[in-house]
C-alpha cells in the first residue's frame, strides 16, 4: 500500500508524490495554449517539483491523481497529514 504525505499550511495543502509515480500514471504538464479545466491527465503549474517529488496542490491536481489511481486499479493510499507553518522549509510555498 502506498503512503503519501499531505502537507498543509494555514491556507493550503499539497500531496507529496514521487514524480516517477505521477509519470507512471501518464500525467503531463499542460501546454502553454491549454486553459483550465484541463482535459486528460494534466498536472497544473501550481504543483511545484522539488528533487524527486511533486507536490500536488489540493484543489484539482491531488484529486485528479487519486482518481487516476482508482481508475488504474490501485488501492487507495494511506495519507499522513503533516501540518507546517508558513515559514517551514517543508512548505511547498517556500520552494
Amino acid at each position: 500500500m502506498k503512503i503519501y504525505d499531505y502537507i498543509q499550511d494555514p491556507g493550503h495543502g499539497w500531496l507529496k508524490v514521487p514524480v516517477s509515480e505521477v509519470m507512471k500514471h501518464r500525467f503531463e504538464r499542460p501546454g502553454a495554449d491549454e486553459k483550465w479545466p484541463y482535459q486528460g491527465r494534466r498536472v497544473s503549474w501550481f504543483s511545484p517539483i522539488k528533487g524527486a517529488y511533486i507536490y500536488l496542490e489540493e484543489d484539482c491536481d491531488m484529486g485528479a491523481f487519486l482518481a487516476a489511481l482508482e481508475e488504474d486499479g490501485f488501492d487507495k493510499p494511506t495519507i499522513n497529514e503533516v501540518i507546517v507553518s508558513d515559514t517551514d522549509k517543508r512548505n511547498p510555498r517556500n520552494f
